[in-house]
């Protein structure tokens, strides 16, 4: 059953609970404690938050909290908190609005004093132009490693952005250029292009054309083949750790840096300075990782070789599209979107929006990323 918090004009529907902190606190004190205080669940969450936090475990705390959130939205602790695990993060645009929340809430104080002080030091880092690229160069990145293949993986934390080419864009195709809005959900994205060692390690072969380029991605791979060796690579990891392809949303979210207005990944104007294209590669592949990162710290979204996505391709993709989590799953054999460009294309064409098609064969300038399943 439902618990509310009561309001002011005193209509209580149900038992007015306060939440106890049963460990010592980091980010508030006991006098948080309201008088009329959240319910039972959210109180539960509000404390694993805590703990997580303690732990170091920021984004499992950062996802307890705005669960209790959800449950009870006028708990002052849970923002405060919240803007606390976010700062931790890097993600200070989100932190500033639940500090702005919490002072909603809770206007005066010493905790609002230190809300003030916080979001003053905050101010000052955005002004600064302390990026979430920085923010990684700082530690504050949440990264996972596959034991098998040693496969690099990035959180992409969830949320909502506009997908599609929108003014932010130079170059934009009819077909690319449908801005709407989409959510996802948080996931795991391949901080790298896959390799041709990694693909080796469990397919037993490479396939690639360039072979002589040292960590260079695998590519010469259809989109059968790469399925292929996902399920491989799952049945090695067990129930713990499962992949897939990313979806044609995911993708652009992930490679906007969580869906920021960029036109090439990590919102350079240069596209040179993040990725291989026709330009400055010398018609050849290099070596994942050798150009600048995102804002996410994901590396190579923006040339190199094309990545495939789990969706059929489409024309016109966005008519019947769910605004959560979409993907167009359509039929084998049929052709699958491909995205970030390539080595062998101009750069124009490795833009974060820009969609296009590859039939499900293997091509010297096709290779993947993975996402690991949360």
């Amino acid at each position: 059953m439902e618990n509310k918090m009561g309001n002011h004009d005193g209509r209580v529907k149900s038992a007015i609970l306060c939440v106890l902190l049963s460990l010592p606190l980091m980010l508030v004190a006991s006098a948080f404690c309201p008088a009329r205080a959240a319910s039972e669940e959210a109180g539960r969450l509000y404390e694993k938050g805590n703990s997580l936090f303690k732990q170091g475990k920021y984004r499992d705390a950062e996802e307890y909290y705005e669960r209790a959130i959800e449950q009870v939205k006028d708990f002052a602790p849970l923002y405060y908190n919240l803007a606390k695990t976010q700062a931790e993060l890097g993600e200070y645009e989100k932190a500033m609005d639940s500090y702005r929340e919490f002072l909603r809430l809770r206007p005066t104080g010493d905790k609002a004093r230190e809300a003030e002080a916080s979001m003053r030091r905050l101010e000052s880092k955005l002004k600064g132009g302390e990026s979430a690229r920085e923010a990684r160069m700082s530690g504050s990145q949440e990264t996972w490693q596959e034991p098998i293949t040693g496969m690099e993986f990035v959180w992409v934390p969830k949320g909502c952005y506009k997908m599609g080419c929108g003014t932010w864009t130079s170059y934009c195709y009819s077909r690319d250029n449908s801005v709407h809005e989409v959510c996802v959900d948080g996931f795991w994205m391949g901080k790298y292009e896959v390799t041709q060692e990694q693909w080796k390690q469990i397919m037993g072969s490479n396939p690639s054309y360039y072979k002589t380029v040292i960590n260079g991605p695998v590519e010469q791979v259809s989109w059968t083949d790469v399925n292929q060796f996902i399920s491989k690579l799952n049945s090695m990891g067990g129930s713990r750790h499962q992949f897939r392809l990313p979806t044609e949303a995911e993708w652009e979210y992930a490679c906007r840096s969580g869906g920021r207005e960029e036109e090439f990944a990590g919102g350079l104007k240069d596209p040179n300075l993040v990725g291989w294209n026709r330009d400055n590669s010398d018609s050849t592949t290099h070596a994942v990782g050798s150009k600048g990162p995102n804002g996410l710290g994901i590396y190579d979204m923006s040339g190199n070789v094309w990545e495939w996505c789990q969706d059929e391709y489409t024309s016109d993709p966005f008519v019947d599209q769910t605004r959560k989590n979409p993907v167009h799953t359509g039929s084998l054999g049929s052709d699958r979107v491909i995205r970030g460009g390539t080595f062998d294309w101009h750069s124009c064409y490795s833009n974060c929006a820009y969609r296009y098609s590859g039939r499900d064969r293997p091509s010297y300038d096709i290779g993947i990323r993975l996402v690991r399943k949360p």
